[in-house]
């Protein structure tokens, strides 16, 4: 008896792909860091202020976010801005983990970042998604 084996989803070419995800994070985490090492070399050589670094440090997470949920959007061929959400709740857990270990942590900054990850994921996802048109139509 011959058996016939059929092509899943997880079997398929290109359909899995697991690693699409933690190199996603792990740019956007790089992204972050390097970010906020640039702010804190800036901050140290007084050309900001410490009180312009919150703006700094939101448009740097802002762009790690949106970098991240683009990259995750478009490594994955199914459920585009599910995976990118995904992937900006990582983030953004990760990140506000790191906050609130911090002793002296206000609850002021909870809903910029909810807001700021929103905007970035949805945005990055949906230009992830996009689909590229080749040739005329």
């Amino acid at each position: 008896m011959k058996q016939i084996r059929t092509l899943t989803a997880s079997m398929g070419r290109g359909e899995r792909r697991d690693h699409n995800l933690l190199f996603s994070l792990l740019t956007g985490i790089v992204i972050l860091a390097v970010g906020i090492t640039v702010t804190a070399l800036l901050i140290n050589g007084n050309i900001i202020e410490i009180g312009q670094s919150g703006v700094f440090a939101s448009s740097i997470y802002g762009l790690a976010v949106l970098i991240s949920c683009f990259l995750t959007a478009r490594r994955f061929s199914r459920g585009k801005l599910l995976w990118s959400g995904l992937a900006a709740a990582v983030l953004c857990v990760t990140t506000l983990s790191v906050i609130f270990a911090l002793p002296d942590a206000g609850t002021d900054s909870l809903g910029r970042m909810l807001g700021i990850t929103a905007a970035a994921s949805l945005i990055g996802g949906l230009f992830g998604a996009r689909k590229k048109k080749n040739g005329y139509e």
